[in-house]
């Protein structure tokens, strides 16, 4: 897999270790990133194999000390994937101001909340709007 980032070496934090998280982490591991793991959950963490390829850490991603902990102070990259839209959007906001990460994605499962994203220039993944263009395209190419 090519990396969806840029081609150096990367400090990546992934806030939320769900499926999604979980398994970007995983075809991340591949690439030649620092990369740190945040969830509250341990059950979520303990499904992830131990390697060196990257660290995890058992705690709220919303905490400054957790997300120091993760490196954030030089951290290139960081994905808020939690299942929370209001924690996603807290945390994307604490990177962006408060650390000016370069590169900030939130994952808002509400479309309406994504305007506040958009006026902190936050980027964002919509699970609902990936699946309605994908339909669209399913369906624009099925008429032809």
């Amino acid at each position: 897999m090519m990396s969806i980032f840029k081609n150096k070496q990367e400090n990546i934090i992934i806030a939320g270790c769900g499926k999604f998280g979980s398994y970007l982490l995983k075809t991340m591991c591949l690439q030649d990133d620092n990369i740190s793991i945040i969830d509250q959950n341990e059950k979520c963490l303990s499904v992830l194999e131990n390697n060196s390829y990257y660290q995890y850490i058992k705690g709220d991603a919303t905490d400054v000390q957790i997300l120091e902990q993760a490196g954030i102070q030089s951290a290139d990259v960081l994905l808020a994937a939690t299942d929370n839209d209001n924690a996603n959007i807290m945390i994307a906001q604490i990177a962006k101001q408060f650390y000016k990460v370069n590169t900030v994605i939130a994952v808002i499962k509400d479309i309406d909340k994504e305007f506040l994203c958009k006026e902190m220039n936050i980027m964002t993944i919509s699970p609902l709007m990936l699946s309605i263009n994908k339909l669209q395209l399913i369906l624009t190419n099925e008429k032809k």
